[in-house]
């Protein structure tokens, strides 16, 4: 058992790092500035619909993972989010600068929908896999991963921002490309679901649950006003985090500081 212990801890930490490589579709507002050196003659709305189709397609790709969890295993999804987000990144570094209304169209289906999509794909599955070994634990597991997702912004969005400006935009996408689709293929190799006779301490004082089908789980109000709230508050922090770098420039501070306050604000 203290083996088995010492190996959970691991996996965590494994799929921390995971989820922070994951976390830097939320450094969107890092990419604003220097493409709109680019394409100057794209707006500020259609700049932010990049972000919110990335958002969209988050969510769907995460959806689409809890699904395939239940026909396929882990790993498969690791390796096509792998496939998946590779294409995406590395296809926003082909944009073609002299043609932008084509670009930013590739720019919806490269970042948006490939970056978005894949991104829910491998954050969903990874946090799946990991709250496997702890059941006795699950919302320190869980929180320990959703620390990394939200610091994926600060803690490569720095070193991405000095990136673009030492090799250029178009080459850091292609780089970042590599560098997520090689540490999610890691966790196709490292991580692992726990052997079927392992068995974690389950939580002392649990209470009695009931289980709801989810035509139940419609029929009750406080569900509606639970998404409702959900809905207003995410879209209020979405808000934030799209032009996190932007306003913080605004404002005179570095635009990575941005990135600090988006996290912040994720935590509220």
């Amino acid at each position: 058992m203290g083996k088995t212990n010492a190996n959970r801890w691991i996996i965590l930490i494994m799929g921390m790092i995971i989820l922070l490589f994951l976390g830097l579709i939320y450094g969107w507002s890092i990419f604003r500035a220097p493409l709109s050196e680019f394409f100057p003659d794209w707006n500020t709305s259609q700049m932010s619909m990049a972000f919110t189709v990335s958002m969209i397609f988050f969510c769907l790709g995460g959806f689409f993972s809890g699904q395939m969890l239940k026909k396929v295993s882990h790993k498969a999804l690791l390796a096509g989010a792998a496939v998946v987000l590779f294409i995406g990144f590395f296809g926003v570094s082909m944009l073609d600068t002299g043609n932008s209304a084509k670009s930013l169209i590739m720019l919806y289906l490269m970042y948006g929908v490939l970056g978005g999509g894949g991104v829910g794909i491998g954050y969903n599955c990874v946090i799946s896999t990991v709250n496997k070994w702890f059941p006795d634990k699950a919302g320190l597991a869980s929180g320990v991963m959703m620390m990394g997702f939200g610091l994926g912004g600060i803690v490569l969005g720095g070193g991405v921002n000095v990136l673009i400006g030492s090799v250029g935009l178009f080459a850091t996408f292609k780089i970042l490309a590599v560098a997520i689709a090689v540490i999610l293929l890691l966790g196709v190799v490292l991580l692992k679901t726990p052997h079927a006779k392992v068995q974690a301490v389950s939580s002392q004082g649990s209470v009695d649950e009931e289980n709801y089908s989810p035509m139940q789980m419609m029929k009750e109000a406080s569900f509606w006003f639970f998404v409702i709230w959900c809905i207003l508050l995410n879209s209020a922090g979405l808000l934030v985090i799209n032009n996190a770098a932007t306003i913080a420039v605004a404002f005179g501070a570095p635009a990575v500081l941005g990135l600090v306050v988006s996290v912040c604000n994720g935590v509220g």
